[in-house]
């Protein structure tokens, strides 16, 4: 096969000649590069008459008949292919030619579909790599902003019997609390594995003590509603709807200083409808969209990874 660019070819095939297999040349040496001046077929009664070939004159193989012949994809030169006579004094012909351009038709033909499978297996395997980078950069960050926002409302809340003289010992220890939490779920987000919450809750169950985190740790007030016949929902629908339940009300409750969050799924005989809505400060989503990060990006992508959409309003 050729590198034109590179000015080499390499002897990838050998069937019963050993003609050096496996290493690489100079486009102008060999058979390969008497094909490569030609741009066409070319015979040699002896392979003596090989210029800079790769046999050397005590191998028997020195005084034998050789022939080669271009191996090309529409018009670019890919390959040559070179057969032996296997005695000497036999001379290839014009129908010899012939019938190994055929063949050599047939070997482009693999060639090429070969380089297309290996390219599209490569191509596979780098969005399959770049998802999961994704994908974990997304667990990340939503399992440490949330619980780094918990953090912070812990601490914020321990400022104000601070100012007072007031024993902060509580505000404290939970501040703690969710920095060893952070930890957990970090750890599980790099590891691939769902929220830990979904190992011992329903969904429903989990968004509940969602709820009352957001409660706890900020000023404002919760409601979950569940509306409709509940139907199955896969681990993956269930581990990203609930993420995005963190995202949301986490973000109403740490920089939108809401004070009601309401969250509601809809059952329905299609899926489920997830909705979050609270009266904290608002966005404009035409300037924030340009440069949506990791947050609304993560909603948006999430609901995509399970056949969903995202609306804002």
């Amino acid at each position: 096969t050729i590198d034109e660019k590179a000015r080499v070819y390499r002897k990838d095939v050998d069937l019963g000649v050993g003609c050096r297999s496996g290493e690489v040349f100079p486009i102008d040496e060999g058979v390969t590069g008497a094909v490569v001046r030609a741009g066409g077929p070319v015979t040699f009664e002896r392979y003596a008459d090989v210029p800079r070939g790769h046999i050397a004159p005590g191998d028997p193989r020195f005084g034998h008949p050789v022939i080669g012949v271009p191996i090309r994809v529409r018009s670019t030169l890919i390959g040559v292919c070179v057969v032996f006579g296997e005695v000497e004094g036999r001379t290839f012909d014009e129908a010899d030619a012939k019938l190994l351009e055929l063949f050599a038709t047939h070997a482009a033909v693999a060639i090429a579909n070969s380089r297309l499978h290996s390219a599209a297996a490569e191509r596979a395997a780098s969005i399959t790599i770049a998802a999961e980078r994704e994908r974990s950069t997304r667990d990340v960050h939503d399992a440490v902003g949330r619980s780094v926002a918990s953090v912070l409302l812990h601490l914020d809340a321990a400022r104000r019997p601070a100012r007072l003289g007031d024993d902060i010992t509580v505000s404290l220890d939970e501040a703690r609390s969710a920095a060893v939490a952070a930890l957990d779920e970090t750890a599980r987000a790099v590891r691939g594995l769902g929220p830990s919450m979904l190992d011992r809750y329903s969904l429903e169950e989990a968004i509940g003590l969602e709820l009352e985190w957001a409660t706890a740790t900020s000023d404002a007030r919760s409601q979950l509603l569940v509306m409709g016949d509940r139907i199955p929902l896969g681990p993956d629908v269930t581990g990203q709807l609930f993420r995005m339940v963190q995202e949301a009300v986490s973000n109403a409750a740490a920089h939108a200083g809401a004070r009601s969050i309401r969250v509601g799924l809809v059952y329905g005989t299609a899926g489920v409808s997830l909705i979050v809505e609270d009266d904290g400060r608002g966005f404009d989503r035409a300037s924030r969209a340009a440069s949506a990060g990791l947050g609304l990006g993560g909603l948006v992508a999430r609901a995509h990874q399970v056949g969903g959409v995202v609306q804002i309003d």
